[in-house]
């Protein structure tokens, strides 16, 4: 496979992906230290490669602009571990995320498991009608990331699973 390895990490990644008989650059092999991570995604998208990053930027912007492509291994969680391990959890699960990653998916590693989400990543949005209360209505608002925001009902009455009874 073909690994773009970003800034967050370490170029050792890279280098032991090759060794591994990958084709794997740092993006400081590229010149494009301190780029913008759209500019990341054109040189992997342009070259075929796989980000491997601990960016969650990636995921937004795939969704954003709704690409398929480049994909994206995510291994925020694991970032603390020297390259030597981390790129065994990449190479021990990389022949059960091949495809995935072929056909554009993100990946991302946790310290439990494995979640993968295939392309296409936008968010299907639906149409609301507008509708008019005759209480006061409250909602708590979250920010997940520059691209998403979520938006929840107040109920002070609802107590978790409990509410659901």
């Amino acid at each position: 496979m073909n690994f773009l390895v970003d800034e967050n990490l370490s170029p050792r990644v890279a280098e032991l992906l090759a060794k591994a008989g990958h084709d794997a650059v740092h993006v400081r092999d590229l010149q494009a230290t301190s780029a913008p991570d759209t500019t990341i995604m054109q040189l992997a998208a342009a070259d075929g490669r796989t980000i491997i990053s601990a960016d969650t930027d990636f995921g937004a912007l795939l969704a954003h602009t709704r690409a398929t492509e480049p994909s994206v291994i995510l291994v925020r969680e694991l970032v603390e571990l020297r390259p030597p391990d981390l790129v065994n959890i990449i190479l021990a699960n990389l022949e059960v995320l091949e495809q995935h990653l072929h056909t554009g998916a993100i990946a991302a590693f946790t310290s439990s498991g494995i979640r993968v989400r295939g392309a296409p990543f936008a968010l299907k949005s639906r149409r609301m009608a507008p509708r008019r209360f005759r209480r006061r209505a409250a909602f708590a608002f979250a920010s997940v990331n520059r691209a998403l925001c979520v938006v929840q009902p107040y109920l002070p009455q609802a107590r978790g699973v409990d509410s659901l009874r």
